[in-house]
């Protein structure tokens, strides 16, 4: 997934990263943290928890981005 997401970004292509489960495992987590320090996400989708559980993680997602 890592390896895509570069590629997409390199060819410009949108990415979305679903944060299905994203608060359910440390690795989920650690996943997600790691790639949004790597690339730019153009859509992050997910749940209220899912996006709070993110959020308080230290990622102030929203904070700059229109949410719909």
């Amino acid at each position: 997934m890592r390896i895509a997401a570069r590629m997409a970004a390199k060819k410009n292509i949108p990415i979305v990263l679903d944060l299905v489960g994203v608060g359910v495992s440390r690795f989920r987590m650690d996943f997600v943290m790691s790639l949004l320090d790597e690339v730019h996400v153009d859509v992050i989708k997910g749940n209220l928890s899912e996006v709070k559980a993110v959020m308080e993680h230290g990622r102030g997602l929203l904070t700059s981005r229109k949410t719909v």
